[in-house]
């Protein structure tokens, strides 16, 4: 029960566990243990559904059900082209229940976008692909902050017709900002638990509205995401943004939701 005992239990289970996730992430990319959800994203003037953005999970009940423990042992152990390569294959299966003309915003990691020939050759060339409206959703990373690369090959890939979806963490600041008006980038995604009941904070509901502003003026769409309030969808309108996400709308589930008619 002392201090130290706890200590040294504790450096037990990590290297227990150390020695163990690899194998079992080495387990679940051989057995395509991956299981996708879908959480809506809404045009919040009329509550229809336009797409959806794929997540992933781990088998359930493990350390790596979660996606930030699933990449994260992924990246230590060099194998995150390969999972996610999976990832995006069983998102493009799961998609097949998406409605014609549906998005599909799909979290992929700049490791991957910056393994063109892998990504073309085992994503964008699978037939699949061909049916659903695809915007590539920069998921984060270290390697985010290889700024040029990535940028170009995302620019390459808007060439091809590819729509693109950024997070305003990386868009809005350091070299993303900078390469920004060249990029122009279809969306930006907006965290909302950044401004979470910013209809009490004048403060926070000044810096939304001139962070809206920014992204409208560089000629991107806003995405609220983790909306939880109709308070703060409300005041998101009012700076004239469309499109929400959040629990406010839907939690992840298996089943894509169909568009409301």
């Amino acid at each position: 029960g002392s201090s130290a005992g706890s200590s040294k239990v504790l450096d037990n289970i990590a290297s227990a566990l150390g020695s163990y996730l690899p194998t079992q992430l080495s387990d679940i990319i051989k057995n395509q243990a991956i299981t996708v959800l879908f959480q809506p994203i809404i045009d919040m003037r009329n509550d229809d559904v336009i797409g959806h953005e794929s997540l992933v999970r781990g088998p359930a009940g493990t350390p790596l059900e979660f996606p930030d423990a699933l990449f994260q042992t992924a990246r230590t152990n060099n194998q995150t082209l390969d999972l996610d390569i999976l990832c995006m294959k069983r998102v493009l299966a799961a998609s097949q229940e998406f409605h014609k003309g549906m998005k599909l915003f799909m979290n992929i990691f700049p490791e991957t976008l910056l393994e063109e020939k892998r990504f073309h050759a085992e994503i964008l060339a699978d037939e699949r692909a061909k049916d659903v409206d695809i915007i590539i959703e920069v998921a984060g990373s270290s390697r985010s902050n290889d700024a040029g690369n990535l940028y170009k090959t995302l620019s390459r890939l808007k060439e091809r017709g590819l729509k693109i979806c950024l997070d305003a963490q990386v868009a809005l600041e350091g070299n993303g900002l900078r390469l920004l008006p060249e990029l122009k980038p279809d969306y930006i995604k907006l965290n909302m638990m950044q401004y979470k009941e910013m209809f009490n904070d004048f403060q926070k509901q000044d810096e939304f509205f001139r962070t809206v502003q920014l992204v409208r003026h560089s000629g991107s769409e806003v995405i609220c995401t983790k909306l939880e309030s109709r308070a703060d969808s409300f005041l998101a309108m009012r700076a004239g943004v469309a499109l929400g996400q959040g629990f406010l709308f839907a939690r992840p589930a298996m089943v894509p939701q169909k568009i409301a008619q």
